[in-house]
């Protein structure tokens, strides 16, 4: 097996990438986790995060993005109970 360079490598990630964002049902997690590892292969580490963060959810004491925030109404009915708890969610 021939070795290969890290740039070829990311290269061919890359491509990969293109061609399956080229379609209608292409799978986001494995475009996420292909993007995760060009930027670990190009030792790009705050990208590498940040593709890993929106692969595997947000931890603890980690600031959200906006983008990731939502407002909105959170509404469990109980049908048996004729009743309706309702959570107000800021954004």
């Amino acid at each position: 097996m021939a070795v290969t360079s890290p740039q070829h490598e990311v290269t061919e990630i890359l491509g990969r990438v293109l061609r399956a964002l080229g379609t209608r049902d292409y799978d986001l997690e494995l475009i996420l986790q292909d993007c995760y590892l060009a930027c670990v292969l190009l030792r790009w580490d705050a990208d590498r995060d940040w593709f890993y963060r929106e692969r595997a959810g947000y931890s603890p004491g980690v600031d959200v993005p906006t983008y990731r925030r939502a407002a909105g109404k959170l509404v469990w009915l109980m049908p048996d109970a004729g009743q309706e708890l309702a959570l107000e969610v800021p954004c």
